[in-house]
C-alpha cells in the first residue's frame, strides 16, 4: 500500500473550469507516475478534499476497483457527492499508465474502464462532527494493519472486511484517541528530542 501527496487532489483545484486545466494535468501526471512507481503494491490511497471535508480513496490496481471511504456519506435519498474531477484524474492516470508506458501484470483487460464504489458503506463519524480527518487516518491505519503484502487479500476480501466493520459500528471517542495516540507516538519518537528540543525549519528550537 502506498498513499499519495494529498496536496495535488483537492476539488478546488481539479474542476472543469478551463482555469484549473494546469492544476488538473499536473494531478494526472503525478498519479501516473505514483501508480508506476508503485505497480507492485496491492494498493494506492488518495486523500481527497472535498469543499471542507475529506474523503479515502483506496484503487485497487490489479482488480481495476476504486473505493470511496467518506466518513460522511450521503444517504437514503440526499444529494450524492460530486467526486467526477477526482474520478477524471483518477481514470486518466490509471489509463496513461497502462497504455502509454506499457504498465503490465494484471489479471484484468487493460481496456476495460475502472469500476468506481462513490457510495461505500464504511464507518462513520459523528452527524455534525469535524472528524473526518481522523477517520481518514483511521482508514489508512486499517489498511497498513491488517492488508500487509505477505497476507494480501482480494479486492472484494478486503471491501468485505471494511464493510463487516462499518456494520458493527464502533465508538467515535475510542478512534479518535487511537490516532491521537499514534500521532503522539511518532512527535515523541521522530520529531520531540529528549531534551524537549525539536527542529522547526532546520533551526533547534525549545518546545514548552
Amino acid at each position: 500500500m502506498a498513499v499519495a501527496d494529498l496536496l495535488l487532489f483537492n476539488a478546488t483545484l481539479l474542476g472543469p473550469n478551463p482555469l484549473l486545466a494546469k492544476s488538473r494535468k499536473l494531478a494526472i501526471e503525478y498519479l501516473t507516475q505514483f501508480i508506476l512507481k508503485h505497480k507492485d503494491r496491492h494498493f494506492v490511497l488518495i486523500l481527497y478534499h472535498l469543499h471542507g471535508h475529506w474523503v479515502t480513496i483506496a484503487i485497487c490496481l490489479d482488480m481495476g476497483g476504486v473505493t470511496y471511504f467518506d466518513p460522511l456519506r450521503r444517504k437514503g435519498n440526499e444529494p450524492q457527492r460530486d467526486f467526477e474531477p477526482i474520478k477524471y484524474v483518477i481514470d486518466a492516470a490509471y489509463r496513461d499508465a497502462v497504455k502509454w508506458y506499457g504498465m503490465t501484470g494484471f489479471s484484468r483487460n487493460p481496456d476495460a474502464p475502472l469500476m468506481h464504489t462513490f457510495n461505500f458503506p464504511c464507518e462513520q463519524q459523528p452527524e455534525g462532527s469535524v472528524y473526518c480527518g481522523y477517520y481518514c487516518a483511521h482508514t489508512i491505519q486499517q489498511f497498513i494493519n491488517d492488508f500487509q503484502p505477505k497476507g494480501k487479500k482480494s479486492f472484494e476480501e478486503v471491501r468485505n472486511w471494511f464493510l463487516a466493520n462499518a456494520e458493527l459500528g464502533h465508538n467515535s471517542e475510542i478512534l479518535l484517541y487511537e490516532i491521537q495516540k499514534d500521532i503522539g507516538e511518532i512527535l515523541n519518537k521522530g520529531v520531540l528530542k529528549s531534551s524537549g528540543d525539536y527542529y522547526g525549519g532546520g533551526i533547534v528550537a525549545k518546545s514548552g
